[in-house]
């Protein structure tokens, strides 16, 4: 290989490095100069100063004001007015549920109820109320993903602590509770419908 042929090697491999420092390009490619980097430490090093560099671009100039009038247009062309909630189409970009629409229906478990807020059978999640009355066990159960709880009324207990009005509660993916009421509750929950009973 002749040396004007190594130098455009070598210049190619500074531009790979470069726009991969810059996150300018395509995943394919950063891959490509990720590897390359891992096989040669002299690569890994250059990478590593370049992307440190790039970082440090966005904090190297001061921050120039922003006119409040061009502000002002910005917001009004990236914000659609505000709507009064019958005006809000439903339709794939907006999804709503009036509260005359809620439809609580009896769980499998006694003495609770689920009002199905919204589901997604592509990603398998659900989104809903769920009413406990006092006394109400919910079984044990293991999460697909992450569960997330937010408390509207009354007090539910989880692993010994009482959650109560404005709480919120977070389950781990392939984590298993027993949650209960001991007065009742409202709650807004976010989960799989993957959960399975244990």
């Amino acid at each position: 290989m002749s040396s004007l042929n190594k130098e455009n090697i070598q210049e190619d491999i500074q531009d790979l490095l470069a726009l991969a420092a810059l996150d300018a390009i395509a995943d394919r490619d950063r891959q490509v100069v990720e590897d390359l980097a891992t096989d040669d430490p002299e690569l890994e090093t250059e990478l590593r100063s370049l992307q440190t560099a790039a970082n440090a671009l966005a904090y190297a100039e001061p921050t120039l004001p922003v006119p409040a009038s061009l502000k002002q247009r910005l917001f009004e062309r990236i914000q659609p007015a505000q709507k009064s909630p019958e005006e809000v189409p439903t339709s794939p970009a907006f999804w709503s549920v009036r509260a005359a629409e809620v439809k609580w229906q009896p769980h499998s478990v006694q003495g609770v109820s689920i009002a199905i807020l919204r589901d997604d059978p592509v990603k398998r999640l659900v989104s809903a109320l769920v009413r406990c009355e006092a006394g109400a066990v919910y079984p044990s159960h293991r999460h697909a993903i992450g569960e997330e709880i937010f408390m509207l009324e009354g007090d539910l207990v989880d692993n010994g602590v009482t959650y109560t009005v404005g709480d919120f509660l977070y389950s781990t993916q392939d984590s298993v509770h027993a949650p209960s009421s001991t007065h009742g509750c409202v709650f807004l929950v976010r989960t799989s419908m993957d959960d399975v009973f244990v």
